[in-house]
């Protein structure tokens, strides 16, 4: 065999690969002999039978399988003695294959990117230290004592906390809201529970209904209107004003429980003191988590600016389908119909490669310096990330074994996953850190 290489790009090549008529020959009789090793013929011993009625009866699995041949050993060809560093093969050109004739497949292939490595170990980054103050953990607490809240029917006006049963129904010109959207909170509501809080950029709901709320009473009713700016999540809304009517069924009072003896039992603590002591605990964990985490995003920044190079398409269009994957996942779980995502097609398509082109960039630019330091993905890394997985997905290890053993990349998704992150600990380990005020830290 022979080949010649046409580099397409940076990061893609066309190998094309000479088969001579004696080489495809040799491949046909190797594949005949594989057909009729297999092959039933009334009235003669398995690969007794004679060529002519082999050929005969089984001409397209010996043509198949002569072609299968051919491709194999020209891949592995092409794959070899063009001296590339394959990341992936993107395409087959395929030739017509006949015995004893010349034939010349072609391989597209996405090679693995080249570039230098910047100064990866003893980075700067820039965290602010860890304070935890007595009112962090009282607000820690109250919180506690909220999520453990009941909720009393009363007889009066809606005040800040209360939850309130409600319907309301919204209306743009006349036209129903519910028709313009699938997006139920923006349309119409029965029965439905919303808290009277003071209306923020993280409100959950429509504003104007929850702020008509204060000062209402069980049966009565009131008309409000509400705006939408020009970026609103649905776009039959954008620039436009609804008018909702809105009816009050219902007002609990919540009602936190008292610091007692039973509430410091149900949470298997002796004393209050015991309480704050075990939240101040848990605070410092989650704390130092974020701290690192910020480390780690200040780490991959540096890598990523310091170090420019092209990435193989392949590698984009495989992360991107990722990434879409998780976001369609995310988004379903909290209630999203699919239609919304069929309305979105391109928008989500764009931003998912966005995410996709800096992630690949991250892996391929990790992913050398881990090959650099010799990390390793061992069995116990692997075991005690799929039992964490498991715990999170709420089966058994051995259930989701059994699913990831289904398919391959799932496997190599995780230890991909897994090599990255102890990459990124060792490098947070020996980066530089300089401490720096709270307000800085945010800015």
């Amino acid at each position: 065999m022979n080949h010649t290489t046409e580099n397409l790009s940076a990061t893609r090549a066309k190998v094309t690969v000479t088969i001579s008529g004696d080489e495809t020959a040799a491949q046909d009789r190797a594949a005949l002999r594989d057909v009729s090793r297999q092959a039933r013929v009334p009235g003669f011993r398995s690969g007794k039978a004679p060529e002519d009625i082999l050929r005969k009866r089984f001409a397209k699995q010996i043509e198949e399988e002569t072609v299968r041949r051919c491709h194999s050993a020209a891949y592995e060809f092409a794959r070899d003695k063009a001296g590339l560093k394959v990341y992936n093969l993107v395409e087959v050109q395929d030739a017509a294959i006949k015995p004893g004739q010349s034939a010349e497949p072609a391989f597209i292939f996405d090679l693995q990117p080249e570039f230098e490595l910047p100064q990866y170990l003893g980075l700067e980054t820039k965290v602010a230290p860890i304070v935890i103050s007595d009112e962090d953990v009282a607000v820690e607490v109250e919180n506690l004592r909220r999520s453990r809240a009941t909720y009393n029917t009363v007889e009066r006006e809606v005040r800040l906390g209360d939850y309130v049963k409600v319907s309301y129904k919204g209306s743009i010109d006349g036209a129903d809201i519910a028709t313009l959207t699938d997006r139920k909170i923006w349309g119409t509501q029965e029965n439905t529970w919303e808290e009277a809080a003071e209306v923020g950029a993280n409100t959950l709901g429509v504003p104007a209904v929850i702020n008509a709320l204060l000062g209402m009473k069980a049966g009565d009713e009131k008309d409000v209107e509400q705006s939408f700016d020009d970026a609103h999540e649905v776009e039959a809304l954008r620039g436009k004003t609804g008018s909702y009517h809105v009816s009050v069924h219902e007002v609990r009072e919540r009602v936190l429980p008292e610091l007692d003896e039973a509430f410091l039992g149900e949470l298997k603590v002796k004393s209050a003191e015991e309480l704050s002591s075990r939240i101040r605990e848990e605070m410092l964990r989650r704390r130092e988590y974020e701290r690192r985490m910020t480390q780690r995003e200040q780490i991959v920044r540096q890598l990523m600016d310091n170090c420019q190079f092209e990435m193989p398409l392949s590698a984009i269009e495989q992360e991107t389908s990722l990434v879409l994957d998780r976001i369609v996942r995310e988004n379903m779980q909290r209630g999203v119909p699919k239609e919304e995502f069929e309305k979105n097609r391109e928008a989500l398509h764009a931003n998912a490669t966005e995410v996709a082109s800096l992630q690949t960039k991250r892996n391929f630019i990790v992913g050398a310096i881990a090959r650099k330091e010799k990390v390793e993905v061992s069995n116990e890394d692997l075991n005690r990330s799929i039992i964490s997985q498991a715990m999170r997905m709420r089966i058994r290890p051995e259930e989701l074994v059994r699913e990831l053993q289904k398919d391959e990349n799932s496997i190599r998704l995780i230890q991909r996953d897994i090599l990255l992150d102890k990459t990124m600990e060792m490098l947070a380990d020996k980066a530089s850190i300089v401490e720096i005020s709270e307000e800085a830290a945010k800015a």
